[in-house]
């Protein structure tokens, strides 16, 4: 693996997560990157969803390679007084394991190469640090912060206390916020989708529903998903109000 000059790894060459800092030069080649790629809007452009479903490219995004990217945000947060891509982009690089997200990139990276075979490997590449980028920092933060939006309007609309839930609750259960009546998922209203075009997301559907139903059991608290819409900061507390409609039947 390629190292600087000190001697420490560049890691993810790509994400360049060791150069975290913005006032660090080091780090402008890894932004420029990531402003590049998404700045793209022509017929190049690469679809991750069409490889989201095989093996070494989706657990490259899991926890055990990752990191648990929420709790992270939590421990951030608490830290920080704030959060946002930059702040967190910093914390990240400081308690992660730089190594197994190298390596797990590395994998992600055949397999994309493997399958977009009309595009280029430099572009391919740089398409996927952005693609890293926007899951593990970008979105963590958006889903990190609606996290805390939903908590305050289950609890101005209803009266309850909400508390965040423990990674371990989070992780086994798909669980993010608790209440004395009843727990919460948040999820993006494009979660609602069903298109064919997004195996993977029907897949994660199946098994946070039956995830949901072990909690359950557990528990003794159903589990509702609220949504949020990203344009428009729409929160959609719907199936609150219809799990409260069927309990006081």
């Amino acid at each position: 693996m390629k190292s600087t000059e000190s001697g420490r790894s560049i890691g993810v060459l790509t994400l360049g997560f060791d150069e975290v800092k913005r006032s660090d030069e080091r780090l402008k080649s890894a932004l420029d990157i990531i402003n590049k790629v998404f700045s793209q809007t022509n017929s190049e452009a690469l679809d991750f969803r069409e490889v989201d479903s095989q093996y070494n490219f989706k657990s490259a995004f899991w926890k055990s390679n990752a990191g648990s990217c929420i709790e992270l945000a939590k421990q951030c947060y608490i830290k920080e007084g704030k959060i946002n891509d930059e702040i967190f982009y910093e914390y990240y690089n400081n308690n992660t394991d730089r190594d197994k997200i190298s390596i797990a990139f590395n994998k992600a990276l055949v397999v994309a190469e493997s399958h977009f075979t009309n595009s280029s490997k430099d572009f391919i590449k740089e398409s996927l640090v952005a693609h890293f980028y926007k899951r593990l920092i970008s979105e963590t933060v958006v889903g990190f912060k609606k996290e805390m939006d939903v908590a305050e309007l289950i609890k101005n609309t209803y009266g309850l206390d909400v508390k965040h839930t423990p990674v371990e609750i989070d992780s086994r259960y798909a669980v993010d916020l608790e209440t004395s009546k009843f727990s919460v998922q948040v999820k993006p209203h494009t979660y609602k989708s069903n298109s064919k075009n997004n195996p993977q997301l029907q897949k994660d559907k199946e098994s946070n529903l039956k995830l949901h139903k072990e909690y359950r059991d557990k528990f003794g608290l159903d589990v509702v998903f609220v949504y949020y819409n990203k344009t428009t900061g729409s929160i959609d507390l719907s199936e609150i109000k219809n799990l409260k409609l069927k309990v006081s039947k």
